[in-house]
């Protein structure tokens, strides 16, 4: 039996989630336009590095990620 109080709290984490995965998927469907349009301008850059990996491996990366909530929890 759930008290009203974890009821509360449940739906505070899932209303913060809702809010946080959505702004999450608008960040990343920006940056996922930004790099195809500079990869598809200039297709050599996808092999520069940028830090510790390529353009194009970042590219690949951000493809496989998925919003997640306050918890991490991926829906």
């Amino acid at each position: 039996m759930t008290t009203l109080r974890e009821t509360t709290m449940q739906d505070a984490i899932e209303s913060g989630n809702s809010v946080l995965m959505e702004e999450q998927a608008a960040l990343l469907r920006e940056c996922r336009l930004a790099i195809d349009e500079l990869i598809k301008k200039k297709p050599m850059i996808a092999g520069l590095i940028c830090g510790s990996t390529t353009i194009g491996n970042l590219r690949a990366s951000l493809y496989e990620y998925r919003p997640q909530g306050v918890f991490g929890v991926k829906k």
